[in-house]
């Protein structure tokens, strides 16, 4: 179960993006805090992971 369907009304689709890969994130609206910053820590470890793919890739590293 994806935190779209768990929190229909804090987390939508990106309203200016890919609307299957961005969420919208309202945290006042019912979405707990704990579930808001897992999501952000999540995101930035794909992120983390795939900048440092690229520096190895380039041989910056």
């Amino acid at each position: 179960m994806t935190n779209r369907e768990k929190h229909p009304e804090a987390v939508t689709p990106g309203y200016h993006m890919n609307k299957k890969h961005w969420n919208a994130v309202y945290p006042n609206n019912g979405l707990p805090y704990q579930v808001f910053f897992q999501m952000v820590d999540a995101d930035y470890l794909i992120l983390e992971q795939r900048i440092a793919g690229t520096l190895v890739a380039h041989e910056l590293i």
